[in-house]
């Protein structure tokens, strides 16, 4: 492969982490997490990808790092709030079982035959109250 070519691919490697960063970043704000992990990830590694042989990234690698790495991190941070907030906040359950029966029009208990209190607290006797 001669040098040209291969200085373009990392170019090139280096705008495909670049638009995942992006992508990664903008599903957050969409509040889409399970979308922008896998995007994050797949910015951070063509990140590495682009930096070949070099010492150091380019620009658009530094920037599709760090950009990837922003987007993993808050889908994670989103997770673990609302994960802490169902284990151990019942004022929080209880909203989003009114929201669900205002949406759908039946209530949780009728849906799946127990409420969603009993369900966390089989689930997660440690964090119940």
């Amino acid at each position: 492969m001669n040098p040209q070519e291969y200085i373009y691919r990392q170019h090139k490697m280096s705008r495909l982490a670049l638009s995942f960063g992006i992508a990664s970043v903008i599903f957050n704000f969409m509040l889409m997490p399970y979308i922008a992990i896998p995007l994050g990830c797949f910015a951070i590694l063509f990140a590495a990808l682009s930096r070949g042989n070099s010492l150091s990234f380019s620009k658009e690698g530094w920037i599709a790092l760090i950009a990837g790495l922003a987007g993993v991190i808050i889908a994670c941070s989103m997770f673990v709030k609302v994960y802490t907030a169902l284990t151990t906040n019942e004022q929080y359950r209880n909203d989003i079982l009114k929201y669900a029966e205002t949406l759908y029009g039946d209530q949780y208990e009728e849906l799946y035959g127990e409420s969603l209190s009993d369900i966390m607290e089989r689930l997660f006797p440690e964090r119940s109250n």
